[in-house]
């Protein structure tokens, strides 16, 4: 496998099951992607219309990443 191959066991997430476990709208996860902010995505195909994907790994990591503590009373 090359660097650039991606595992078969990979799962893939559209952005509506991403904004369904993150808890947000569908226009918030497309407004997090315009300004970059959010987990990372890729694109299917190099065109900008082309379909959006999440990596289950690289939500979570991005959920963990950004989960807060709260600070002891």
């Amino acid at each position: 496998m090359t660097t650039n191959e991606i595992p078969a066991t990979q799962e893939w997430l559209n952005p509506k099951q991403v904004a369904e476990l993150l808890g947000v709208s569908y226009s918030t996860l497309s407004y997090w992607r315009i300004t970059d902010y959010g987990p990372v995505y890729t694109r299917m195909r190099p065109s900008r219309r082309s379909p959006v994907r999440y990596r289950r790994s690289d939500v979570e990591a991005w959920m963990k990443s950004n989960a807060t503590v709260p600070a002891s009373a």
